[in-house]
């Protein structure tokens, strides 16, 4: 609601990735995108940019209805050097906004020093 506060024009899209649960893929559940998207800069944003598979399943589904992979901007609070690796290795013409870069992911693939899980944070579950 900030951002739409200051871009009073703003369309705004929703799309939901997860990971499967047999096989810890990520996978699209749920896409509702403005009609004209393709026309239009895109910002896809995630607080947290882990390993990076999530926003690389998001960036796929919109390549997919047409996005030029070039206008598609991904944002986020915290990133690691892993997760900016992967996501350039696959689509090297995207643009990525972070505000911290933490030191990388621990076994589990979780930020380190990182703030937790940011969903329990934010839902406070």
């Amino acid at each position: 609601s900030a951002l739409r506060a200051v871009m009073l024009d703003l369309k705004i899209g929703k799309v939901l990735v997860q990971p499967d649960p047999e096989t810890k893929q990520r996978r699209l559940l749920y896409s509702k995108l403005p009609k004209d998207v393709t026309k239009n800069f895109v910002m896809l944003l995630d607080p947290i940019l882990a390993s990076g598979s999530t926003a690389i399943a998001a960036i796929k589904h919109l390549l997919e209805v047409g996005c030029k992979e070039d206008q598609i901007s991904f944002v986020t609070m915290i990133a690691c050097p892993e997760g900016i690796e992967n996501i350039f290795q696959k689509y090297p013409k995207i643009s990525i906004v972070t505000s911290m870069l933490d030191d990388g992911l621990d076994q589990n693939k979780l930020l380190v020093p990182g703030i937790g899980e940011f969903s329990d944070r934010y839902f406070g579950t």
